[in-house]
Formats: C-alpha cells, structure tokens, sequence
C-alpha cells in the first residue's frame, strides 16, 4: 500500500526509468554562501587518486585523509574544484579513518574530530548511541539504563572509542552529557581494549582455530560462558530497581532466543543439522545421552537456561532483595550450589557430555557473575583463590584446557584493558561483537574446507559469522526504527520524495 516514502535520499533519473540514488539530503552544506554536495565532492577527489572524507559547517569544509602526503593536494583540488576561498578548508591527516561496525565511515566521530581536548558535541555522542540502539537518545540516558547488553557492548564501545579517543572503564553508567563533556583524546598508535572485548575476540578465535586444527588450544568455548556471566551481572544486575533487573535479564533471554532460533533453525530446516529440540533449546533433556551434532549447540542452551534461572531468583521479591543486598555473597552462594549440581550429575564416559550438558557447566556463568561482583582487593584474592579451585579438575584428560579458561577468567578479574596496535584493535572487536554468531555458523563452514585448508576453513569461519551478525543487527536496527516511528505515522507522513 506504501508507494512514496520520504526517505531523505537525492538520486537522478536514467533514460530506462531506473533512479541511481547519488547522496543524501543531510549531506549537503552551505559554506561561505557555497552550495556543496560533501558525497559529490568525495567523489570528485576519488577520481583524482584522492581518498578523503569530508564533513561541513556554515564556515568551514574539513576534509580527512589516512595518506600525509595527500594534505596539501586536497586542499588545492576543494578549492579549485568548489570556488571555496582557501581559509573555508581544512585538511588533517589521521592515520585511520574511523568506521563503524558496518565498515561505514563515521562521520559523526569526524565531524568531532579537532584538536586535542576539543570537546565533543553531545549530538554526536548522542548519534552514536541512537545508531546503536536504533532509537533517540537523549542526553540523561545511559547505556545500562537504554537496556545495553554483552550484544549491544562491544559495538557501543567501538563507537565511543573512535569519537572520544579513550573510554572511562565506568562508560556504560555515565550518561550521554557525562561522555560528552570528556573532551576528545589525541589517538594513539595503540588501542586500549577493555578486557572483556579483547577475551571475547581471542576466546572465539580459539574455539575455531582449534575445531579447524590449526592450533591445539582448547577452552575457548568455557570461557565464553564465564565471560557472558560477567556481562549478565555487568548490564543487567546493575539496575537500580528490581523491576528494571528483570526487564534487563528478560531482554538477555530474548538477545540469546532470537539468534538461535534463526541460525539454528535454518541449519534444522535447511541443512538437516540438528532436531527440533535443539532449535528450541532443549537438547540437554530432550536430546542423546551420548555426543551427537545437537549438542554442538551446548554454549547458547547453558547461556540461556542459567539467564532464565536468574531471572526467576530475581523475579522473586525475596531472593531478588537479597541479591541486591548482598551483591558479592549472592555469586558466591549461587557458584557454590551449581558446583554441587555439578558434581552430582555425572555422564559416562567422562570425557564426553560431563564438559557440555547444563547442570555441568551452569557454574561458569556463576564464577562470571562473581568475577564481576569481586570489587575490593579483598574479594579479589578470594575470587582469584577460587577460580583454579572450581576450573582445575574439571577437564582430567585434558590440562591445557584448564589453564586457558583459568588464565582467561583472572585476566578478566585482574587486568581492566589491554594496548593492542590499531589495526588490530579493529580486527579484534568486529570478532569480538559477532562471538555468538561465529560459534553458531562455524560448524556449517569449516567441515567443507579443514581437510586440505586448515587456515582458509578457520577464516571463513570467522568472516560467514560477522557476515550473519551485521545481517542480524542491520534487521534489528530497522525493526527498532519502525517500532520508534510507528507504523501509522509513517504512513501519514509519507510525500513524494524530491529526486534531482
């Protein structure tokens, strides 16, 4: 029923009828009385060898290259090219072109780019939380309090990260005016990763590069479950009222759902990969007691059912006070009940489903819940005292496994950030941001290719699961928009869309 949007787009008409869109409406700036097209302008330099990005005000056109040498040409080529007198533009060299999740430029990070200190416009602050949470945003809102999660995080500290320069480690409790009034940090040669990013990333990596065979260092998929712990208890825990706790756990249930159902249901419908209980998470008392495909699946039914069970102590008003009363206790009584569970459920042989079902494996998302609550030096040397107590042991047949996922868990308790070189930092949180994703499609990938090509199976492995996030995420956004909007106002609204 919908024939004409407004949809902010300028385009030209071909002969056969087709549009060729060519810009955007928002693109366009008034510098100096000069009318510009900053898209037009881009492509201009592109065919004249010159990669530029170019944001405007009502005085001044700036333009940023990644190649020093190319400063001075395109400042020249502007003003020649647009009749812009020469103090209307000016060039800066960075040494990387700030980008967001999409691989899109982001120009908001650039149009707060200036010299050091500079503070930043708390529209871009603000711009690039709505780009995330698909929503607006206004500047008394935090991402914890927006309903931010272990998906949302990594892209949200990206973000933050190229339009500030560096990240409070207490960023997801500080509003929008808070991050704004930071002030823009000189970019260094080296990124400062928060650790849980950086394990996220490296723990992902291992589980493919170790089902591929190309390295022998196992324990990835274990410390991805104590580290969504963490985050459990770092976004939804939080919360100043019970009620907005139960909101956040419910809405990481509904983050770990919905994926799961669409990966792994297309994996049972079209591949014939795994039974139904699996697609709806239940293969841990539906399924084989022995190993068979489904329980490749282990990771997402722990992850969701330990959320629900949370969620439910939560829910309780009683148990729910007593968690935000004693907030370090509470973990260490939880891990302490799960580690009975667990040595009260016993598979045989060992070796096999004792490391995947749910009542022997719930307890990592319990040690990530205490790993976050360890908050004095104190409860740090307890936790740290605890881990190799509850890790070494559990994997007899195999000890490197433990001592990944223990090294991995007190780094996590230990170590706020890590420097990393800038190229990559970025390769490192784009892995990191589609984590669950890559574990859901990688054992559709790497069978076809780890037979002869160890490497390439292992890297397209990585690349199908970021693909498949980016999908999930551009969907997501869009439903989130169109839920802002409304259905009903859209179509009022609607009007010819001016193409010239």
């Amino acid at each position: 029923t919908v024939t004409e949007l407004r949809t902010g787009d300028l385009a030209r008409q071909h002969d056969d009828g087709l549009f060729e869109i060519t810009g955007r409406c928002n693109r366009l700036a008034k510098v100096f009385g000069v009318r510009l097209d900053l898209d037009h302008a881009e492509r201009l330099l592109g065919d004249q060898g010159v990669d530029a990005r170019l944001v405007a005000d009502t005085e001044q056109v700036r333009a940023f290259v990644d190649d020093p040498e190319q400063v001075d040409r395109v400042a020249a080529l502007l003003v020649a090219e647009h009749c812009l007198p020469p103090h209307a533009v000016a060039v800066r060299y960075l040494e990387e072109l700030p980008r967001t999740a999409n691989g899109k430029t982001d120009y908001a990070a650039l149009s707060s780019t200036g010299t050091p200190e500079e503070p930043a416009q708390p529209a871009d602050v603000r711009a690039a939380f709505a780009g995330v949470f698909g929503r607006q945003v206004r500047d008394r809102d935090t991402f914890v309090g927006l309903g931010g999660d272990s998906l949302y995080y990594v892209e949200m500290f990206v973000r933050l990260e190229r339009l500030l320069g560096e990240v409070p480690p207490d960023w997801p409790h500080r509003t929008v005016a808070e991050l704004s009034a930071l002030g823009v940090r000189r970019r260094r040669r080296w990124a400062l990763l928060e650790m849980p990013v950086f394990l996220r990333g490296l723990a992902i990596t291992f589980v493919v590069g170790s089902h591929t065979e190309l390295w022998d260092l196992q324990g990835g998929a274990h410390t991805l479950l104590a580290l969504y712990g963490f985050a459990v208890a770092r976004f939804s825990l939080n919360a100043s009222t019970r009620t907005e706790r139960v909101r956040a756990l419910a809405r990481s249930v509904r983050e770990l759902v919905i994926p799961g159902l669409l990966v792994v249901g297309s994996a049972a419908l079209f591949l014939r990969a795994y039974d139904w209980p699996t697609v709806l998470m239940l293969n841990n008392w539906l399924g084989r007691d022995v190993w068979a495909l489904d329980w490749q699946i282990w990771f997402l039914e722990s992850a969701t059912w330990s959320t629900v069970a949370l969620l439910g102590l939560v829910a309780v008003p009683a148990t729910g006070r007593l968690i935000a009363r004693y907030p370090f206790a509470a973990p260490v009584v939880v891990l302490g009940v799960t580690l009975v569970v667990r040595e009260l459920v016993r598979y045989e042989p060992a070796t096999t489903l004792a490391r995947y079902s749910l009542e022997r494996t719930v307890w990592l998302v319990a040690l990530g819940w205490l790993v976050q609550a360890a908050r004095t030096r104190t409860q740090r040397w307890v936790v740290t005292a605890i881990v190799p107590l509850t890790v070494v042991g559990f994997f007899p047949e195999n000890h490197p496994r433990e001592w990944v996922v223990t090294a991995g868990i007190l780094a996590l308790l230990w170590v706020p950030a890590v420097l990393v070189p800038r190229p990559l930092d970025r390769a490192i949180t784009l892995v990191a941001s589609a984590s669950l994703f890559v574990y859901l499609t990688h054992w559709h990938v790497y069978p076809h290719l780890e037979q002869d090509h160890q490497f390439l199976a292992a890297l397209a492995s990585l690349v199908v699961g970021i693909l498949v996030w980016r999908g999930y995420v551009a969907g997501r956004r869009r439903l989130r928009q169109g839920r802002g909007q409304g259905l009903g106002q859209t179509l009022g609204q609607a009007r010819p869309v001016n193409l010239r």
